[in-house]
């Protein structure tokens, strides 16, 4: 059920979403219909055609896999919820809506406003958060304590490239506050950073923090004054477009001969793109490895995974990159 949950405040796509006969049969149960109709009222303000998907697939499931005579239940009160969104329609692309990502290990996770259903809007890429984002959050959740080293190096600075939402930084600042000396949060359109102190605001984040600055950055800069010293850079669905590349691995060369180490989410959708960057580290002596991947994100349904992906997401790798 809490997998569910977090499927649906992420918003993932309701075909995409499987229900499996124990999941319906708990979905029948009184607790469970609470828990379910609270969460989609909170949807409801924001994206009120999303829910009536959802409650849809879930009541159309219910009445063909279950039998309400064997299993005594009765679902009125999600008809009640659904019939006044019968009229509800889907949102238009640049219409931007509360998405909540399980990014912390404590509810109630991160809420950021974005436009998921937009590609590209007002010249940028960064008014909503990529698949290879997510999962790059999801991993430094888990394994960002392996670039402290004790007492020698309890704080640390974070250089983070293509910030957009700003969900990478969020994560890192949620989580290991503590343990962060520095983020520096870049993009080469400063105005996505409007967006992103709307959302470290919203998840209780203090933007007037000394340890976080926000600064425009344009790949390909190689001046030590433009690419802050830092112990480890991120980012996250930066490699789509080839014409980036030279640039991207320019930049990340300057902070990594510098002593950091890199860290780049890489969605594999076309295998030439992703070889290129390959390419371009190796030409500016920089030495790599796929630090994790996944072959099949959209095909995840553990318990302890606290993001989710579309069914049919390409392969994710995470690079990290080292003198």
């Amino acid at each position: 059920m809490e997998v569910f949950k977090r499927k649906i405040l992420q918003r993932v796509l309701v075909n995409d979403i499987p229900l499996s006969l124990p999941l319906l049969t708990a979905l029948v149960e009184p607790e469970s219909q609470t828990q379910l109709i609270e969460t989609l009222n909170d949807i409801i303000p924001h994206n009120p055609y999303y829910a009536r998907m959802v409650l849809k697939k879930v009541i159309d499931s219910i009445e063909q896999h279950l039998d309400p005579t064997e299993l005594d239940f009765d679902i009125g009160e999600y008809y009640n919820l659904y019939v006044p969104l019968l009229s509800a329609i889907p949102l238009s692309a640049d219409e931007p809506e509360p998405i909540q990502y399980s990014l912390t290990l404590t509810s109630p996770g991160l809420t950021v406003a974005e436009t998921p259903r937009l590609l590209n809007g007002a010249g940028t890429t960064g008014r909503r958060t990529w698949a290879a984002c997510l999962y790059l959050s999801e991993c430094l959740v888990y394994r960002f304590p392996e670039f402290l080293d004790g007492e020698q190096k309890n704080q640390i600075k974070v250089l983070e490239l293509g910030a957009g939402t700003g969900v990478l930084s969020l994560t890192l600042l949620k989580n290991f506050k503590d343990q962060l000396a520095k983020v520096y949060m870049t993009d080469g359109d400063s105005k996505v950073f409007e967006q992103t102190r709307d959302n470290f605001q919203n998840n209780g984040v203090d933007t007037n923090d000394d340890r976080v600055q926000m600064m425009e950055l344009w790949w390909g800069e190689t001046t030590e004054s433009a690419v802050p010293e830092c112990d480890l850079v991120v980012a996250a669905d930066v490699t789509y477009d080839s014409a980036f590349l030279s640039d991207l691995a320019t930049t990340l060369a300057v902070a990594i001969n510098k002593g950091a180490i890199g860290l780049v989410a890489a969605t594999v959708r076309n295998e030439a793109t992703v070889k290129e960057f390959e390419n371009e580290l190796d030409q500016r002596g920089l030495r790599w490895e796929i630090w994790q991947s996944e072959a099949h994100p959209g095909e995840r349904n553990k318990d302890d995974a606290l993001v989710f992906f579309n069914k049919n997401s390409p392969e994710i790798r995470v690079y990290r990159i080292y003198q």
